[in-house]
């Protein structure tokens, strides 16, 4: 039923655009951003440091990765999911989920029995134990239909080697339910990866740097280096990799031909420079511009100096896609600084979930590799 009312709600907001033209374009922010501080878990005692990446919302929960994460000083865990705005409405207060009774507890490294994953290796994989290394920077979208289902991508990279190399996506999806019943029960979020090579590291990593859906289709964004290239499949046609059409910008056409790496001519959106070293984009479908936006965070290579838009001028994620400017700079938590940590700030996220009008956006980004900080832009009228 949920999913039915949101999948009903968003194709009215998306004819509504179309028929109305767009609205309060170009993006822009009102005022200055709000500063929420870094997330916090109470059941840690506030003592859980991670970096913070995409998130998600999926049968009513707002959804946070987090990665290469301690408590205290110890440094038990990598990458886990937490629930966002568990406690008074406030994002930064969060739920982290997964097995503490294990050690290590909720880490991904599953096939040798070392610690409970949120996703394990395969014996299928190319890289197992501790070189399996997967980086979740995707958001997860729902599953239409299917009120606790979400979906996402993460790329599979050899951790063994140094910088860690990609060797492809997977398509994994989730059941997304009470993170105090998970909690209670010492249960991770059940998950399941559904394909488990979707794109390889000679083809465009589509859906690694963008994921959305209309309800009718889920549609995957790949960054190469002549920019962002788009895909998509019917949602009930997700697993089976031979149902993916992509799209060719010049001809406004969709075919199953797969576009090749770093081919301009295919290019959806080329983000303006300075564009070395992007890393972290979110799209989705904006009720209250009534049309797709594109976030994403250029980096020096980890220094994010801020978070820049595009949009669709048509209203449908076919574009074409237009820079709309830098409406926020992140800021590097005051307790870097305490902590000796440094203070750089970088993987600027956008978390549309938190305010589903589009009229304000929840942004995170990572601070010195210790914090997940946050901030709420308000958009102008």
């Amino acid at each position: 039923m949920f999913a039915t009312v949101v999948s009903t709600f968003l194709i009215a907001a998306m004819c509504s655009g179309v028929a109305n033209g767009l609205a309060h374009l170009p993006p822009r922010v009102s005022g200055d951003p709000q500063q929420l501080g870094h997330t916090q878990d109470a059941a840690f005692s506030n003592q859980y440091y991670s970096d913070g990446g995409a998130g998600g919302k999926v049968n009513g929960y707002n959804l946070l990765t987090l990665s290469d994460a301690r408590v205290g000083n110890s440094y038990p865990v990598h990458t886990v999911y937490a629930y966002a705005g568990t406690r008074n409405n406030d994002p930064t207060q969060i739920t982290i989920i997964g097995d503490y009774t294990k050690n290590p507890p909720f880490y991904h490294l599953g096939d040798d029995g070392s610690g409970d994953g949120v996703i394990i290796s395969d014996s299928s994989d190319s890289v197992h134990g501790p070189c399996f290394g997967p980086g979740p920077n995707t958001a997860m979208v729902r599953i239409p239909g299917n009120s606790t289902g979400g979906v996402t991508v993460w790329t599979v990279f050899d951790a063994c080697q140094n910088p860690p190399v990609a060797q492809y996506n997977t398509l994994i999806e989730f059941n997304v339910v009470n993170p105090d019943t998970l909690n209670s029960q010492n249960k991770n979020i059940p998950a399941q990866r559904t394909v488990l090579r979707l794109f390889n590291a000679n083809e465009p990593q589509y859906g690694t740097d963008g994921l959305a859906t209309d309800g009718t289709y889920y549609y995957l964004l790949a960054l190469d280096n002549t920019g962002y290239k788009l895909a998509r499949v019917a949602v009930g046609d997700r697993a089976n990799r031979g149902q993916y059409y992509f799209y060719y910008p010049s001809s406004k056409q969709w075919t199953k031909t797969i576009h090749t790496l770093n081919d301009n001519s295919t290019t959806l959106y080329a983000p303006p420079p300075p564009n070395t070293g992007i890393f972290g984009s979110d799209f989705y479908y904006s009720p209250y511009f009534q049309t797709w936006l594109l976030t994403y965070s250029p980096a020096d290579p980890y220094s994010a100096k801020y978070l820049a838009v595009a949009y669709s001028t048509s209203g449908n994620p076919e574009g074409p896609y237009t820079f709309a400017g830098t409406p926020f700079k992140p800021a590097t938590d005051p307790e870097c600084q305490t902590l000796g940590n440094g203070g750089i700030s970088y993987l600027v996220h956008s978390q549309p979930g938190f305010d589903e009008s589009g009229a304000t956006l929840l942004v995170s980004w990572i601070s010195c590799n210790t914090f997940t900080n946050m901030a709420r832009l308000t958009w102008a009228s």
